[in-house]
């Protein structure tokens, strides 16, 4: 579990900045004139994205390795963060919704990082506690968004989002691991424990 942890830490972190904007998003639509199949539409681009890049994320993991992948994908989403905050228009606005998806495509190399870095008897567990803190981070984050609009106005979240995907960025390129490192090191200890 421990070895983990950062992982949790950086998942649970992730999601916080992605949903602090959710429900901030058609308020922010509206005001530059977005009916409401754009602000559907906004809300649908980034699991578009998502679903597309995906498979590619995946490709990458097992080609470069996953904590690569994870970082390449967390900068990603903090530029789309910037962009988000400094949207002028509804075109870029839509335009950091799909760079966002691209970025949180990763949520499989997150799983996979899981799945590498744990014994096979306590996969299962592994992946529930990833899903425990992710949706608490699902749930801290639109209370998180709505309390920093309502102190220090509409920008304090954009903002916001985008410090913190920086700021995990940072933290994940300094303590995250590759997770075949530690896949070897544990065979290493268990191969040793046999003999």
């Amino acid at each position: 579990m421990g070895k983990l942890l950062v992982l949790m830490v950086v998942a649970f972190v992730d999601m916080v900045g992605l949903v602090m904007l959710l429900p901030l998003l058609p308020f922010y639509a509206t005001h530059f004139g977005a009916n409401a199949f754009v602000v559907g539409a906004l809300i649908s681009a980034f699991s578009v994205a998502q679903l597309v890049s995906a498979p590619l994320w995946g490709r990458l993991s097992d080609q470069r390795g996953r904590r690569p992948a994870i970082l390449t994908g967390l900068l990603i989403s903090a530029a789309a963060y910037v962009v988000f905050a400094f949207a002028g228009s509804l075109w870029m606005l839509l335009l950091s919704r799909v760079i966002q998806g691209l970025g949180g495509g990763t949520i499989g190399v997150v799983q996979a990082y899981v799945a590498d870095a744990s014994a096979p008897e306590d996969r299962a567990k592994s992946l529930g506690w990833l899903s425990a803190v992710t949706s608490l981070g699902a749930v801290t984050g639109p209370a998180l968004g709505s309390f920093l609009a309502r102190m220090w106005g509409q920008m304090a979240p954009r903002l916001a989002s985008a410090a913190l995907c920086l700021l995990v960025s940072v933290f994940a390129w300094r303590f995250l691991r590759e997770s075949r490192e530690l896949r070897r090191s544990s065979a290493s200890r268990s191969a040793s424990s046999t003999t």
